[in-house]
């Protein structure tokens, strides 16, 4: 998920998202850890059969590229008698947190900063995927939050695919939250359809 703060007056808004340890291979320490953990693996198995396999691809030639053309490279990699290949937890993270925070976030950004430019909106602040904004009371709100989502959304689709070739087939989504400080107020969520 995709992530925005707007202030306005001194409110903030935001788009934020979770699921961190189990999308990157991790267990957690105690049973309920553990036990979501595997709930998780076995709902999203397509996920981490395709994670396990860029593993593989690392154990075989020290290295992975990406569909969106990126390559992370990795030495001596070896494979536990469990199965598990050194370095797995940052084999399973560096594709995603490389198009996440390396690509989406910044295209986003970018792309917010295109369609707010000329308007009473400041960037003040990015966090991993929040952006705050800080918004003059004389701004249609209606009108930002529009241009949030599509900055977070559609036009992230359009720059990977022109810039890269890289088709996304995943929907996107944000939450936008209005408040006097970052992390209050009321959301709007919005998630794409595909």
């Amino acid at each position: 998920s995709n992530g925005s703060w707007v202030m306005r007056q001194g409110e903030t808004v935001t788009i934020t998202g979770n699921t961190f340890r189990p999308t990157f291979g991790g267990t957690g320490i105690t049973k309920a850890d553990r036990g979501y953990s595997e709930f998780f693996k076995a709902k999203y198995n397509v996920m981490y059969k395709a994670q396990y396999e860029w593993a593989l691809e690392v154990l075989r030639n020290g290295k992975l590229r990406t569909p969106y053309g990126m390559e992370f490279y990795w030495d001596n990699v070896k494979m536990s008698p469990y199965g598990k290949v050194d370095n797995q937890t940052a084999i399973f993270n560096y594709p995603i947190q490389g198009i996440s925070t390396g690509e989406i976030v910044p295209i986003s950004l970018i792309a917010l900063w295109h369609r707010l430019r000329g308007r009473k909106v400041k960037i003040v602040l990015t966090v991993h995927d929040s952006v705050v904004l800080e918004v003059s009371p004389d701004e249609d709100m209606e009108f930002i939050k529009d241009q949030i989502v599509q900055a977070f959304t559609n036009d992230v689709f359009d720059v990977l695919e022109s810039l890269y070739g890289f088709r996304m087939t995943v929907p996107l989504g944000c939450e936008i939250k209005i408040g006097k400080h970052w992390g209050e107020g009321e959301a709007f969520k919005f998630q794409m359809e595909l």
